[in-house]
């Protein structure tokens, strides 16, 4: 039963927290309509059925009020520089350079699903979606630099007899070249960070590529569906008890406590579950999702002692146990690589390094803009002291405004530079945890589990008229 209001997702919930769920008036003819899921000016006018929302984990909520979004959204607020118009309102062609964006944007949903080819043009820089420049931390920390700046710039402007004799020059030569080693030291980080993202990965790809191939092995040998898809469903549960493992890394005590019972609650739904019986076992355990594996090399075991496979002793059975390992191997590789991160003593020295060549930056503007200040007002007689400004010392009020502007742009665009690539190598750096750059492990395992569904439907469904195979001798004709 659907609840009487709309539903927002919850605070944790950093992959959806854009939505809006609030209801707005039905559009007039020619609204724009949303042809996807979670847009980010869109507005949901539909409850969502969250009645058990307590009883499962928050990224299957997440994906429950996404596919209610999809479902749901009847109208649109169209944000033109900052102001919300519902679509009815903005003309024809604002709307279809409007519809362009929003495509644009749905297609950035997703960090690693995007059209490059959309950000070759100047309309790169009208997305906002999933981008460094729409982090929070990224303007707080500009601004706390730029109030640095001013509070140098009064003091020069109030305490120096003579702005003209600073040397402001000095300050820029120390600035160019730490931003030299700030730039190298970033540039390694980043390096290292993104090769532990496509490690991670690529191991898990790989332990998808194991499941499958167990399915292609177990069908080809003839199994039963019944034992394939037992050893199948373990395979599937592992790689989910990982990934929400390693997404519970990034809250608190009390929401890790919380996601785990939900997940262990969300294990035991879906065609791919476990049984009460199993969830109590793995429950107790610390490595649920490696130790699972055990499982399934046991009941393959079984299934060579009964004949249902070729035994133990052969390359065949030995390749089937080696896809299991593979697939171990691999998910544990991927909590390695997350849990064994960059040496701290690299990192916070890294963050210090990039953050005093800032506020160094921010100093040197701060003198530049005092300075350029008191040399304007001097010449014109206004000054906090009362000095003589010799002629010669004079400078044209166009050389002051070209100081200032250089000063802005090496001051300000090369901190925000540093300053943003410093917060994507901390969001690469957990791929589980920061949704600005997380791997898309709920699209990878759905579309694991219908490519399973898919190649079962497919076995029963032979289409050239012969018989399905088994290994096991079929039984004596009466």
């Amino acid at each position: 039963m659907a609840s009487d209001t709309p539903i927002s997702p919850p605070a944790l919930l950093t992959d959806f927290a854009r939505a809006d769920a609030r209801q707005v008036p039905k559009a007039g003819a020619g609204a724009l309509e949303p042809r996807a899921s979670d847009v980010s000016y869109g507005t949901l006018s539909a409850a969502v059925d969250m009645a058990d929302a307590s009883s499962v984990s928050p990224r299957k909520r997440a994906f429950r009020l996404r596919m209610a979004r999809r479902d749901s959204v009847s109208d649109l607020e169209i944000r033109v520089c900052g102001l919300k118009f519902p679509a009815w309102m903005v003309c024809k062609p604002l709307r279809e350079e409007v519809r362009h964006l929003y495509d644009l944007e749905l297609s950035l949903r997703s960090n690693v699903d995007y059209d490059a080819t959309e950000l070759s043009e100047w309309q790169a820089f009208l997305i906002q979606a999933n981008t460094v420049w729409i982090n929070p931390c990224l303007w707080r920390m500009m601004a706390k630099l730029f109030t640095l700046s001013i509070i140098v710039a009064l003091v020069v402007f109030i305490a120096s007899l003579d702005p003209n004799s600073l040397r402001v020059r000095e300050f820029r030569l120390i600035g160019t070249y730490l931003n030299v080693f700030v730039a190298f030291l970033l540039g390694l980080a980043m390096s290292i960070n993104l090769q532990r993202w496509l490690n991670c990965v690529s191991s898990l790809c790989r332990a998808f590529e194991a499941i499958r191939g167990l399915q292609v092995q177990l069908y080809a040998l003839g199994a039963t569906e019944e034992r394939i898809h037992h050893i199948l469903r373990y395979g599937v549960c592992a790689c989910r008890l990982l990934t929400e493992k390693l997404y519970a890394r990034g809250l608190n005590q009390l929401e890790q406590a919380e996601h785990i019972a939900a997940m262990w609650q969300d294990m035991q739904e879906g065609p791919f579950r476990l049984t009460e019986a199993e969830v109590q076992i793995l429950g107790t355990k610390r490595q649920p999702s490696s130790l699972i594996w055990v499982w399934a090399g046991s009941l393959l075991g079984r299934m060579a002692q009964e004949g249902e496979i070729p035994p133990m002793p052969s390359p065949t059975f030995g390749s089937l146990v080696a896809d299991c390992q593979t697939a171990q191997d691999s998910l544990r590789s991927v909590e390695n690589e997350v849990s064994v991160q960059t040496p701290f003593i690299y990192v916070h020295t890294l963050a210090i390094v990039v953050h005093c060549n800032n506020i160094l930056a921010a100093i040197t503007f701060g003198l530049t803009l005092g300075a350029s200040l008191g040399v304007v007002l001097a010449q014109g007689g206004v000054h906090w002291y009362v000095v003589t400004v010799e002629h010669t010392s004079e400078k044209p009020l166009a050389k002051v405004i070209e100081n200032i502007i250089i000063s802005v742009i090496t001051c300000f665009v090369g901190p925000l530079l540093f300053q943003a690539f410093l917060l994507i190598g901390f969001s690469i750096s957990a791929p589980f945890q920061m949704s600005e750059a997380s791997i898309p492990t709920d699209t990878l395992l759905d579309r694991l589990e219908n490519t399973l569904l898919e190649g079962s439907e497919v076995a029963r469904n032979l289409p050239g008229g012969w018989e399905p195979p088994s290994f096991r001798p079929p039984p004596p004709k009466a």
